[in-house]
């Protein structure tokens, strides 16, 4: 009988989840003992700040957000500073610059949508009410000076956290982002050989051409996210990070072009020479080895045999028709691409300097969702404070008012944050009675020894970290591992007291639970208004590639993010959008070329149709379906006519690409018409 995979990651741990929750402990521990050392004044925050960095725990990925956690405190005292300075005989008003500071760093880190950029802008944002609600929930020693020394500690607790978990993830069992890039690569070049494959078989249902799509996709982004903190892994990070571009940017291209031959080999089944289809078939059987094949050096064996064929084919005087020489140019940039991405990828993963320009895919950016996030956040401060004040509550129930906003910015980005604050709170109600037991039962005797501290808290930190390795179970970690340590407060001298635990634990708990509420009323948009914004966007790019002369790489650097965006949506409708986004780079990019050289009459109407093709697929305006297909045999009608004057503007062949173009558009809009039914 198979046990609950729950149960099964707790008892039967893998080496990986292991090496996690002893690096996590392991850091902590030294945290808490140089804190303890130096005399600080609160210990327990270094142990909170190392424990904020395992999270990923890749070293490129943990130095740059320690790096990150001492800008932040530092910026973050900086602005405390300033606010205790000038406000501090006007609480109101230094509450209410608090509440827009909070809102000001919720609002950009909705805007970046990176883990570790939401982690600095996160921390820079909690770090100014901290030190304030610290310096002025005493009013005896409210001074310019107290604020001074409250942001000095706070920033000294900072940086040993930091160094603390940036030294154990290089020192002790080093996971090397490198490696783990290395990987995206492989997962990269397997969905691109094995989407390539699926494209150049007619025989492909359409539902499995939509998967391999997206599983790219998926790696793409994968890739594209991790690779930036490529710079804090060795002195080749920054060669590395822009080969991790390169792969992902030109991988899209190359699913874009394979989607286009993988319509001609069905539209112009019957235009293309039986030397084509023999040439096209060795093709698709070379694709499908590379998909199947399990080292780069075996991909470049057999994509040296494909470009031998080319080169064969060539000289062999086989083309015979205008649509031979369009698949023919097609596949040869195809295979020069592959091999490019090939190349670069094998560099890549056995660790070799690169020197290479390209630039990483920018993420969505969404001002009216980012304002959603922002409102969250100050509104949850605001309940938080306005609580706190109301019932008088001691100073130390601080943290009910700094934890849900930080945890706002953190979980904002997820489909459903109401369901991982859930789950945080389960963790948060376990932490009370465990934090309640071990301070009162085996810490009471042994305040300020480090030994004991570490004996005592170390199995429970160390179990709730193992459940943070594992996604299904992450949240709840979280909850534990935070709230176990503020509640605890591990130092040089500890007070023990059954009340002040219980009551800062269950005000923890409300501010959670103010947390969750805010989410479930004010919801994070649906998967259809986030669509409809993202195709918004792309039409913008689209509308600007035809007034603005530009390369095919940079018109993916900037619809690349937005088409990785559609994919995440857990919404058939935005993955068809993706699908046809894709579809489009390479469709639009060549139509754009091919009318470029058209006369004025022919742009306008070219013009006119793009306008309205874009529109279409957006849903932005109803634009009958019917009506664009009129247009677009208008369209092709205007272009025969321009090549049949003398002398012609097109050669016979760029005549048939556009002919093929139009087609495969007319196709895009039947399919956006079927689904739209």
């Amino acid at each position: 009988m198979a046990l609950n995979p729950v149960i099964s990651h707790f008892i039967m741990p893998n080496k990986r989840t292991i090496i996690f929750a002893c690096k996590g402990v392991l850091s902590m521990a030294a945290a808490l003992f140089i804190a303890m050392h130096l005399e600080l004044d609160r210990p327990f925050w270094a142990v909170v700040a190392s424990m904020l960095l395992q999270a990923r725990p890749e070293s490129g990925l943990v130095i740059e957000k320690a790096l990150y956690l001492v800008a932040g405190s530092v910026v973050g005292g900086i602005v405390a500073v300033l606010i205790l300075g000038n406000f501090t005989a006007y609480p109101v008003i230094a509450l209410a610059l608090l509440t827009l500071w909070i809102g000001l760093t919720s609002y950009l880190s909705a805007k970046v949508q990176h883990v570790n950029y939401n982690y600095l802008l996160g921390l820079t944002g909690v770090t100014a009410p901290l030190i304030v609600l610290l310096v002025m929930s005493d009013a005896t020693t409210v001074s310019s000076l107290e604020a001074f020394e409250v942001a000095r500690a706070r920033l000294s607790e900072a940086m040993v956290g930091a160094f603390c978990a940036a030294m154990v993830s290089v020192l002790f069992i080093p996971l090397r982002l490198r490696n783990l890039l290395g990987l995206h690569t492989e997962n990269t070049l397997r969905s691109l050989f094995s989407l390539l494959s699926a494209e150049l078989t007619s025989e492909t249902p359409r539902i499995v051409r939509y998967k391999k799509s997206g599983a790219l996709l998926a790696a793409v982004s994968q890739l594209n996210h991790d690779a930036r903190a490529s710079a804090y892994d060795g002195p080749e990070g920054y060669g590395r990070a822009r080969a991790c571009y390169l792969v992902s940017n030109e991988s899209i291209i190359t699913a874009s072009i394979a989607q286009t031959l993988g319509f001609q080999m069905d539209a112009d089944r019957r235009r293309l020479s039986v030397s084509m289809h023999r040439f096209l078939h060795q093709i698709r059987t070379g694709f499908s080895q590379l998909a199947d094949a399990s080292t780069n050096t075996k991909r470049l064996q057999l994509l040296q045999q494909l470009h031998r064929s080319v080169v064969s084919f060539k000289m062999a005087g086989s083309l015979y028709t205008a649509e031979d020489m369009i698949a023919f140019r097609m596949v040869s940039r195809l295979i020069k691409l592959a091999t490019r991405i090939v190349r670069v990828a094998d560099e890549v993963k056995h660790h070799r300097p690169v020197k290479i320009k390209a630039r990483r895919l920018p993420t969505y950016q969404d001002s009216l969702i980012a304002s959603l996030n922002a409102f969250r956040s100050m509104l949850i401060f605001l309940c938080s404070v306005t609580l706190w004040t109301g019932t008088g509550s001691p100073p130390a129930v601080l943290m009910m008012m700094i934890l849900p906003p930080f945890f706002s910015m953190a979980f904002s980005q997820a489909p459903a944050p109401e369901v991982v604050v859930k789950k945080v709170i389960y963790g948060a109600l376990l932490a009370i009675p465990a934090s309640a037991f071990v301070e009162l039962s085996l810490l009471s005797a042994g305040s300020g020894n480090f030994e004991i501290l570490i004996m005592v808290m170390g199995f429970p930190l160390f179990v709730a970290l193992m459940a943070v390795s594992w996604p299904p179970t992450t949240a709840y970690g979280l909850g534990f591992c935070l709230p176990f340590v503020l509640l605890t407060q591990p130092g040089n001298t500890m007070t023990f007291s059954a009340e002040v635990s219980v009551t800062t634990g269950l005000a923890l708990v409300t501010g959670l639970g103010i947390l969750f509420a805010i989410f479930a009323v004010f919801k994070t948009p649906d998967n259809h208004f986030i669509h409809s914004r993202l195709m918004k966007a792309l039409t913008k790019d689209l509308r600007l590639l035809s007034r603005v002369e530009t390369t095919e790489n940079d018109f993916v650097y900037r619809v690349g993010g937005k088409i990785i965006r559609l994919f995440s949506l857990k919404s058939s409708e935005a993955h068809l959008a993706g699908l046809q986004a894709l579809k489009n780079i390479h469709l639009v990019f060549s139509l754009n070329n091919l009318f470029s050289s058209e006369n004025e009459k022919t742009k306008i109407v070219f013009n006119g149709w793009l306008k309205n093709y874009r529109e279409l697929i957006s849903g932005i305006q109803n634009i009958n379906a019917e009506k664009m297909l009129e247009e677009t045999a208008k369209l092709k009608l205007h272009f025969n006519e321009s090549t049949d004057k003398i002398p012609s503007c097109h050669s016979p062949t760029e005549q048939a690409e556009g002919q093929l173009l139009l087609s495969y558009a007319t196709q895009i809009i039947k399919d956006h018409a079927q689904f739209s039914r």
